[in-house]
């Protein structure tokens, strides 16, 4: 069989376990970074969104400080990759991984839930997400959680490297 055409972009490529890990916790990082910063910066319009919620208005005030410092504290975990307390290093690039699937996940259901409640609701999140539409919201949602699941998967079959 003849081949019509080849591009080169559509060569396959190799990469590392840990250079996949690693790209995917550099995603991660601008995320949170992007996305903590910028709530901490106007936290009244993250708290504004979260009261036009009626099951999440008791919660509007704190959370509207706590996802911004959880977030950049998820952005510690996730730059360096060990910390050493005592005589016992802690994979801190995993746990962070971990609980960043854990919390894309929930941020997902949370986007899925607004779409089936509200018909109109606006999006306060901070930065770029804010141009997004909630289902465009809950692609990128989505998008962000495989990745999280595929860097868990590579990390897990390459449990011995100390790379990550």
């Amino acid at each position: 069989m003849k081949k019509i055409f080849a591009l080169p972009l559509f060569k396959p490529f190799h990469i590392s376990a840990s250079s996949f890990v690693v790209g995917v916790s550099t995603v991660f990082i601008i995320v949170w970074g992007y996305t903590g910063i910028n709530k901490l910066y106007a936290p009244h319009k993250f708290a504004a969104t979260m009261k036009d919620v009626k099951f999440m208005r008791p919660f509007a005030d704190f959370l509207s400080y706590f996802v911004p410092i959880f977030e950049l504290l998820l952005c510690l975990f996730l730059v360096f990759s060990f910390v050493t307390i005592g005589k016992t290093d802690i994979n801190t690039r995993k746990i962070g991984l971990y609980v960043s699937a854990i919390f894309i996940f929930a941020l997902t259901v949370y986007v899925g839930l607004m779409i089936a409640m509200y018909e109109h609701l606006p999006c306060r999140c901070g930065g770029v997400v804010e141009w997004l539409s909630w289902r465009n919201h809950l692609y990128l949602n989505i998008g962000l959680l495989l990745l999280a699941i595929a860097a868990i998967v590579v990390m897990k079959k390459n449990k011995y490297s100390k790379y990550y």
